[in-house]
Order: structure tokens, then C-alpha cells, then sequence
């Protein structure tokens, strides 16, 4: 089966000195290669990793070119042998040169098509279903081939105007673009459309009003605290335990619930603080987006979480809780359906923990309680406690400041005092 390996061809330099990045393409019987068009000093290529080295100005974007080549070749690999095909070096380099810049003169959709395999082989499953969808949608529109050149202002704004005609709302219809803006600039990057014809440049989508994010107050938390529905821990009713990993997510800085799911007993750790009193810290990889986060659990939670890492489970290291216990997780679409059909279950019996609480203790709850309410929960108790910027963002594990300021502004404007 063909390899492909990320290289610096230090025998060639450039007027500058600057190497170029190659992809060296190798099965039993041939090596080939194929240019990334990049070149970088040789101080600046790490040969252990194959990667640009932090140093270089623009080494992440570097990085991020040579990961979508190299996804690019594993999607080739994967599709050859699906179709039973030998998977070649001259197939995958095949595929690598219909990707390339020589490629420029061609079909927005086929590149698209490549953009979006490339997530799935990347192992990105929910943003694979959803750019494929939003794709699918784009071609049904077209009709047929969708050269680059034809994706102008005036193509957008009929585009646009067909979406709102089907029903979609404008959330729906700027969700859309925001997908296909994301490949067209990626397209951009690799030399397909110059960027001076970049379309949206002329052209914004509709902007839809967006309401007030929905939160819980801390009353409303309390109150969840509070109910009682027959019991606690991993011995409760399947109720209570809705209650409990609601909770923990809250307690935990908003932790998705993909993630609650996955949570391993090794995922979470005792520490002492400055003081010497025990402090439990969770540790984990945040599936969305890849970073890994550390969160101090408040003592509640802490609680809460002894309580289902003491649990009687299989394995070496099993799952925290029992929400994916029992389930596949073999491979990453089995995973991302077993844990979406156990979120669904989850909200559903967050409707009756909402409805045990507004009948119990005579507490208005959300009209929609959601298991993604916690995080929203968490970020608002937190601004209104008067937590530093700073300090949620590091907790929601965002990519920057911008995006939590963002996050944040969605919600009311008014401040009251709140303790979490």
C-alpha cells in the first residue's frame, strides 16, 4: 500500500536559499513525488516530526497545508480500497495532482468533494456529515459542474435567495455559506481562484437575529440540586443520573456531552493545593476541537464524581459514567452515532428532571432544557460572578479571546449577583 511521508528535498534550493516541501509518495514498487509548492529555510523543517518548526512566521498555516495533503492521500487510500482497487502511488499521486494548483481551472464541487473526504479520513465525522450535506445541497442547486469562475457575487445572492425560498431560515441559510465560504478560501490558499475574485467580498450573507442565548439563573440550578428524583449516583433511577451528568457538566466548566460520554476513570485525578487539601482535576482532549483541558471541579462536583469513579464497570479503565457503556465505539462514525443517540435520550428525560422541578419545588424552568444549556449555564454564572474573560475562556477551551467575548455578548446584558 502506498505511503505518503512529508520531506524537505534539501538537494534543490531556491534564488532565496529556501528548500522545497515535497510529499514522497512510496509503495513496493515505486517512489514518486509530488510539490506542496512551499518552500522553507532548512532550519526551519523539523526532519523527526516532518513538520514546519514553530519558528517559521506562518509555520501553522504550513502545517495545516501539508495535514489537508496528507488527509487528502489517506481519503485516496480509503476510497481505492473500498473499490477493491490496488491502492498505488501512481493512484495516490493521481489524486494529489487533481487537488494541486495545476487543477485550477477546475470544478468548485469536485474540489469540495475532495475537502470534505479528506475530514472524514481525518476522522472529523460530525463536520464531514455536515459539509457534505451542506455540499449536497449546493449541487442539487447547480445542476451539474460548478467551475470557480462561476461562483460570483450575483450566483450567491440567487443562491441565497432559492435557500430562504425552500423554507430554510436565515440561521439555516448563513450556517450554509459559512461552510462553503470555508472551502472556497481554502481553494483560494491552494491557487484555484485568484484572490482578488474572491466573491464575498462583495457579498455578505443574510444575518439572521439571534435571540438571547438560553441559561439556567442560579436559583434554577439550585433547584436542579435539589429535586428529588429517587436517588443519587450510579445505583439511581436513569432520571437522577440525567440529573447527575447535567450537573457535572456544569460543575466542570460546560464539558460537551460527547465528552461527559466518553470520560475515562484515568481521565480524572486528585491533587493537593497550595494548602495540601485534596482537589480533584478532570484531563481530557476536547473532541471538538482537539485541545487538551484541565478543570478543577468545584466540591460538589467532586462529590458527584467519586461517587461514579467508585462504580462496579468492566475494563481496565472504563468509562466514568455508564452513558456508552455497552456501546460501540469501535470506529469513529460508530462512535459519533452512539453517543448522538444517547444525547437524545438525554434531553429527553432533561424534560422531566425541568418538569420534576417546576412541580416539586414550584421553580420556572427553561422551556427547553438541553444537555448544551450547562455549558451556556456555566459561561453566564461565571461573567456574572465576575470571572475574568480570561479565566472562561481557558475553561470552555476556546481558540481565543475573541470567540468567548463573542460567546458571552449573546447573552442578557444585565448583571446580578451569582455564585457557582
Amino acid at each position: 500500500m502506498a505511503k505518503v511521508t512529508p520531506i524537505l528535498w534539501t538537494h534543490k534550493a531556491n534564488a532565496d536559499g529556501h528548500h522545497p516541501i515535497w510529499l514522497r509518495i512510496a509503495d513496493r514498487h515505486r517512489t514518486l513525488y509530488h510539490s506542496t509548492g512551499e518552500y522553507v529555510a532548512k532550519r526551519h523543517w523539523n526532519p523527526n516530526a516532518r513538520r514546519v518548526r514553530q519558528g517559521h512566521p506562518v509555520a501553522d498555516d504550513l502545517n495545516a497545508l501539508i495535514q489537508d495533503r496528507l488527509a487528502l492521500a489517506q481519503a485516496e487510500r480509503v476510497r481505492l480500497k473500498r473499490a477493491g482497487e490496488p491502492v498505488t502511488a501512481e493512484a495516490v499521486k493521481a489524486a494529489l495532482v487533481g487537488a494541486s494548483p495545476d487543477a485550477a481551472a477546475g470544478d468548485y464541487l469536485a474540489y469540495a468533494d475532495r475537502r470534505v473526504a479528506a475530514l472524514r479520513a481525518r476522522g472529523k465525522i460530525r463536520e464531514h456529515r455536515r459539509q457534505k450535506a451542506v455540499v449536497a445541497k449546493l449541487r442539487a442547486y447547480v445542476g451539474g459542474a460548478l467551475p470557480f469562475d462561476r461562483i460570483t457575487p450575483a450566483f450567491l445572492q440567487d443562491y441565497e435567495t432559492h435557500l430562504l425560498g425552500l423554507g430554510n431560515k436565515p440561521s439555516t441559510a448563513n450556517s450554509n455559506f459559512r461552510v462553503l465560504r470555508t472551502i472556497l478560501y481554502a481553494a483560494i490558499r491552494e491557487g484555484h481562484l485568484a484572490q482578488e475574485k474572491n466573491p464575498f467580498f462583495q457579498f455578505t450573507p443574510v444575518r439572521p437575529n439571534r435571540p438571547d442565548r438560553a441559561k439556567l439563573t442560579a436559583e434554577q440550578v439550585r433547584a436542579l440540586e435539589a429535586v428529588d428524583l429517587g436517588g443519587r449516583g450510579p445505583t439511581g433511577p436513569l432520571l437522577a443520573r440525567v440529573r447527575d451528568y447535567f450537573l457535572f457538566s456544569f460543575y466542570a466548566a460546560g464539558v460537551r456531552f460527547t465528552d461527559v460520554a466518553l470520560m475515562r476513570r484515568s481521565n480524572v485525578v486528585e491533587v493537593a493545593d497550595d494548602e495540601g487539601r485534596s482537589q480533584l482535576v478532570v484531563s481530557y482532549v476536547m473532541g471538538k476541537t482537539g485541545r487538551p483541558i484541565s478543570v478543577r471541579v468545584n466540591p460538589a462536583g467532586a462529590d458527584l464524581v467519586r461517587a461514579y469513579a467508585e462504580r462496579e464497570a468492566e475494563g481496565d479503565d472504563p468509562f466514568l459514567f455508564p452513558l456508552m457503556d455497552g456501546r460501540d465505539v469501535s470506529t469513529p462514525e460508530a462512535l459519533v452515532k452512539s453517543s448522538g443517540s444517547r444525547n437524545v435520550v438525554v434531553n429527553k428525560y432533561l424534560k422531566k428532571v425541568a418538569a420534576a422541578v417546576e412541580d416539586q419545588l414550584d421553580v420556572a424552568m427553561p422551556k427547553k432544557l438541553t444537555f448544551h444549556l450547562a455549558r451556556h449555564a456555566w459561561a453566564d454564572l461565571a461573567r456574572r460572578a465576575g470571572r475574568d474573560v480570561y479565566d472562561i475562556s481557558r475553561g470552555m477551551a476556546h481558540s481565543g479571546l475573541n470567540v468567548t467575548e463573542y460567546y458571552l455578548s449573546k447573552f442578557e446584558g444585565d448583571v446580578v449577583d451569582a455564585e457557582i
